[in-house]
């Protein structure tokens, strides 16, 4: 009878976890150092982000939800009328002389104003986005601790190193990041949702106020859609929102088959490329940069480390000569002076450093003799 596979043969992860210290374990535990760096780093931005959306999506749903308390009333009949049309029946009968029991009136068909209805649309479908959005930001929680738990379960390098790999392949693969993007999204969506019911429910009541709710909500859009569009055109623009990767892909599609673009650039290259791109403003920037790191460098041990790096950028950079001229005529900077001084204190220590070599040589003989003496 053949033996199944758990009973008759062991699993070969154990037998490899057990050799924790293999050839390979000292290659692979540089991968894991790394590794594991980078996926903290990973961990505390996203749940520092999931975080602050659950106790946005909490304090949100809950103004959302008194609000809809005192509008879904709106759209029943309220039973306080139909009472009243009963009264107001037998009152007219009494008036009228008739003692018998009217019959009940033919129920009028009941509809809910517009204004109304479109305001209870709006917030609860406000409120549904918005406890959408702190489920997700749960889940993202807890996929990132099951992430962290997987890949530093095993002792062993090199199996730690294939099991973070296969895994962190997968974040990829599955778009993990995307879906953290898009968390905040239906954050946004909740709150456009919500101020535009807010409309809807003051414009029976009173226009000024509604006039004036529609003018922020009117505001808050354009200012969304500009900071939105701004990074797709001004690629150092700090400000985004999560359409604005969305953007920048349909941007790049369209820009794709009209000119005939074969591979579209992501966000990130195409702000690397405009970053390091050989034109006059590079250039400002980086005498911008080069000056600020003058003024700060009061150490000199760091300031020598500044003057070392010199002659590779002289080679290195092609306006690197300019840049460097313009920095040395700078009064307020005065680095040819510091430059001098730097110099001449490492000589000297240099020149001391010698001199007490030399010194330990000569006196050694002397020593070797005055010791041998009996």
């Amino acid at each position: 009878m053949p033996q199944s596979p758990r009973a008759g043969h062991s699993s070969p992860l154990p037998q490899q976890s057990v050799q924790s210290d293999g050839p390979s374990a000292r290659l692979w535990s540089v991968y894991v150092a790394e590794a594991d760096r980078q996926d903290r780093a990973l961990a505390h931005s996203w749940k520092g982000n999931m975080d602050a959306l659950l106790i946005f999506a909490g304090l949100f749903s809950a103004s959302i939800t008194a609000f809809l308390i005192e509008s879904y009333k709106s759209l029943t009949p309220d039973p306080n009328l139909i009472i009243l049309g009963h009264i107001s029946l037998q009152l007219a009968a009494l008036a009228n002389g008739t003692h018998r029991v009217q019959p009940d009136p033919e129920p009028v068909p009941f509809e809910p104003p517009v204004a109304s209805l479109l305001c209870n649309v709006f917030w609860f479908l406000s409120l549904a986005f918005s406890l959408a959005g702190a489920l997700a930001a749960t889940l993202v929680e807890q996929w990132t601790r099951n992430y962290l738990t997987a890949v530093q379960k095993h002792p062993a390098p090199q199996i730690r190193a294939r099991v973070r790999a296969y895994l962190y392949q997968g974040l990829q693969q599955f778009g993990m990041s995307t879906v953290v993007e898009t968390i905040p999204t239906l954050l946004h969506i909740s709150l456009f949702l919500f101020l535009a019911g807010l409309v809807a429910f003051l414009s029976p009541i009173n226009s000024l106020i509604c006039s004036l709710c529609a003018a922020i909500l009117v505001v808050c859009t354009t200012l969304y859609a500009v900071v939105t569009l701004l990074p797709a055109f001004f690629h150092q623009c700090p400000y985004r929102t999560p359409f604005t990767s969305l953007c920048w892909r349909v941007w790049q599609a369209v820009s794709s088959y009209h000119y005939g673009f074969e591979t579209p650039l992501t966000m990130s290259d195409a702000r690397e490329l405009s970053a390091v791109a050989r034109r006059p403003a590079r250039d400002e920037r980086d005498k911008e940069a080069l000056c600020r790191t003058v003024r700060s460098l009061l150490d000199g041990g760091e300031f020598a480390a500044f003057i070392e790096g010199i002659p590779g950028f002289l080679i290195d950079d092609f306006s690197g000569a300019d840049i460097m001229k313009h920095i040395l005529r700078d009064t307020d900077l005065n680095l040819g002076l510091r430059i001098v001084e730097t110099l001449h204190i490492s000589h000297s220590q240099q020149l001391h450093v010698l001199g007490q070599v030399n010194g330990a040589k000569v006196e050694k003989p002397w020593c070797r003799t005055t010791l041998g003496k009996p």
